[in-house]
């Protein structure tokens, strides 16, 4: 690695990548600006010059901080206005060439979502690798200010729901999701769906239904007779609870029937209580 002035850095005309959103940039900026370049400029030499190979985004970045005469850090070593560090394609290590390939595509715009989600872990496991060398661990808030600038709660969660998602891209109900967030609240869904099963699988192993008595009518009547004073495993009861839901309605329409059977005033929930 070595400091050069970052005007001796030039982009190739026929690099593929031509338009980047000024969102994207500002975000990276304030990346930036606030944790500083965690990973110097990839270049080849060509005929006495320094031609980009990876890193045009953060090249753009610098260049317009430093119009602002914002200095930058690059791992801890302050920077001075215009320097820019580099590295050349033949000092790269594999966990290197990795972030090379990674730099360019992070943050644009026109990836998918599954296509983004997959970038993110691959990320994350890059820098996880990187901190493991130096006896250092890296975290999702890491990836959240390394991505988005800000480690604030909404963003962290985001950096968690697109790691967890990419997990499971090959399950075909999750892969087809809209969004990264319908795609977790679906695997959540599944994950409680597989645990109610192995439940059911485990209860069934010792309970049968002859095993079990639902009765079903006025629990202060219930619970008076005989039978039912030793011993009781469950006790579910409707209302009164001195709320008022004899009142509620159908609930918008969103009910088929009302039929209340109670009466869910305060002298009803004492005289619930008082016996109960």
């Amino acid at each position: 690695m070595r400091i050069v002035p970052i005007e001796d850095i030039k982009i190739s005309e026929n690099r593929q990548r031509k338009e980047f959103t000024p969102e994207a940039l500002i975000e990276l900026q304030s990346s930036l600006e606030t944790g500083g370049l965690q990973n110097a400029i990839v270049v080849r030499e060509q005929n006495g010059e320094l031609i980009l190979v990876s890193g045009e985004r953060r090249l753009r970045a610098i260049k317009e901080l430093y119009s602002l005469e914002v200095p930058i850090k690059y791992n801890g070593l302050q920077l001075k206005v215009g320097e820019a560090p580099i590295v050349t394609l033949g000092e790269l290590s594999p966990l290197e060439a990795e972030q090379a390939e990674l730099d360019e595509n992070i943050c644009l715009k026109d990836l998918t979502w599954q296509e983004r989600s997959q970038a993110l872990l691959r990320l994350s496991n890059l820098r996880q690798a990187q901190a493991a060398e130096k006896g250092e661990t890296y975290t999702t808030r890491d990836l959240a200010i390394e991505v988005k600038g800000d480690a604030r709660g909404g963003y962290q969660q985001a950096m968690r729901t697109n790691l967890i998602v990419a997990k499971h891209l090959d399950n075909p109900l999750i892969n087809k999701a809209k969004t990264a967030d319908e795609a977790y609240k679906l695997l959540k869904h599944e994950e409680k769906r597989q645990a109610n099963i192995q439940l059911a699988q485990e209860v069934g192993k010792t309970f049968q239904n002859t095993d079990h008595k639902v009765l079903k009518g006025n629990c202060l009547e219930i619970l008076a007779e005989e039978q039912f004073k030793k011993k009781f495993d469950v006790i579910l009861i409707d209302p009164p609870y001195g709320m008022g839901a004899t009142d509620f309605g159908d609930a918008g329409g969103r009910r088929d029937y009302v039929n209340h059977s109670y009466t869910d005033d305060s002298s009803s929930f004492k005289v619930l209580m008082t016996e109960f």
